[in-house]
């Protein structure tokens, strides 16, 4: 069975400086959705679905390591498979304290290349997704303030509204991100994404039939993202996942300038 094992935490940031019982609120609703990221060391292979104003469709196939420290930090390999362009293309994620480290590399490229700043807001997997909507996709980003606001409800199910204003030293593409978290699973069941003036560029959403119980978590199947201003979509699958000790070595930056087929891969 298919599966996403898609972490949705990030929008769930605790405040810089907030009122004890805020912080306390979002503490609790942060606790929960950090339960549906999957854990120990796993190994995923994901589809991105990517859809132009046109129709014109663009598959991405992506390998993907997952880990965490023994600080509870959470660190990424991403292996790109197809198309054939792209393939030997990797992409290392280090979550950090106070911002994740992102490098990549590609044979034409012929070095590593350190994602930062409004590079963040360039194209990930030759979709809609940017650096930075996949570091909220996957609960790496943790700068910005964060409030909760009055609940909702979305269909049937009561959410809570999370607004998180990025902190304006992170070079953020976006003004605010309204998170709309399911109140029984504790997933976003939807997020918007708003640039400067308020104006919505992005939607991220999460059906609730979706989403099934595997254990402590709950695990969205697919997740769907429009560009409100260019008419284009991006379905992000999972097509199989196993969990797999993976060597810390295999994270660092030094052994990623060198990385060639990354230890422990699936047999296809």
């Amino acid at each position: 069975m298919k599966c996403v094992r898609l972490a949705l935490a990030s929008l769930l940031l605790l405040p810089a400086a907030a009122a004890a019982e805020q912080q306390g609120k979002l503490r609790n609703i942060s606790a929960c959705a950090r339960r549906n990221i999957p854990e120990p060391d796993s190994i995923r292979a994901i589809r991105v679905i990517a859809r132009d104003r046109l129709g014109a469709k663009r598959v991405t196939v992506v390998r993907l390591y997952g880990r965490w420290t023994k600080a509870g930090r959470r660190q990424q390999l991403l292996e790109f498979i197809e198309p054939a362009e792209l393939r030997g293309s990797k992409l290392l994620i280090l979550e950090g304290t106070d911002q994740t480290e992102i490098y990549f590399r590609s044979a034409e490229l012929g070095r590593v290349k350190r994602i930062s700043g409004g590079g963040r807001a360039s194209a990930l997997f030759e979709s809609d997704f940017s650096y930075e909507d996949y570091e909220y996709l996957e609960g790496l980003r943790s700068s910005g303030k964060s409030k909760r606001v009055e609940d909702a409800v979305i269909g049937t199910r009561p959410v809570y509204v999370l607004e998180t204003r990025p902190a304006e030293a992170s070079n953020s593409a976006y003004e605010l991100i309204v998170a709309f978290v399911d109140q029984k699973t504790c997933v976003p069941l939807r997020i918007e994404f708003y640039e400067t003036g308020r104006r919505l560029r992005k939607e991220l959403t999460i059906d609730p039939a979706e989403i099934l119980q595997r254990g402590p978590a709950w695990i969205p199947h697919s997740v769907l993202l429009r560009d409100i201003r260019d008419y284009t979509t991006t379905l992000i699958l999972v097509d199989r996942s196993e969990q797999k000790a993976l060597p810390p070595e295999m994270f660092s930056v030094e052994a990623f300038q060198h990385l060639t087929d990354p230890v422990g891969a699936p047999s296809e």
